[in-house]
């Protein structure tokens, strides 16, 4: 799952194509509970972010590292109501701030 390709993420040597491809599964999975939040099925997709959490941290510190600030930012947006549900307001301040 994400966890443990998040972990190979931080040990890889070809880190582009690794963030790259983790930025986007990461972004989808915003973007699918994004359009869940608020709804019927919030509590599974704000559950499943949390559960993500520590990974999408990474993604995000990972993806600004690598330059990919458009990207970043992406995900923040994304990630959005989970934020704001789940009251992580000055990181999602934090981490939109780094990527303007």
């Amino acid at each position: 799952g994400g966890r443990l390709v998040a972990h190979r993420l931080d040990r890889q040597a070809g880190g582009d194509a690794a963030i790259e491809r983790q930025s986007q599964y990461y972004l989808e999975l915003a973007q699918r509970a994004e359009a869940e939040v608020p709804g019927p099925n919030e509590m599974t997709w704000l559950q499943l972010l949390e559960t993500e959490y520590a990974n999408l941290r990474r993604v995000v510190r990972a993806t600004l590292s690598a330059g990919r600030a458009e990207l970043a930012l992406r995900l923040c947006v994304a990630l959005g109501q989970f934020w704001r549900f789940r009251a992580h307001s000055e990181e999602a301040l934090h981490w939109t701030e780094q990527g303007l």
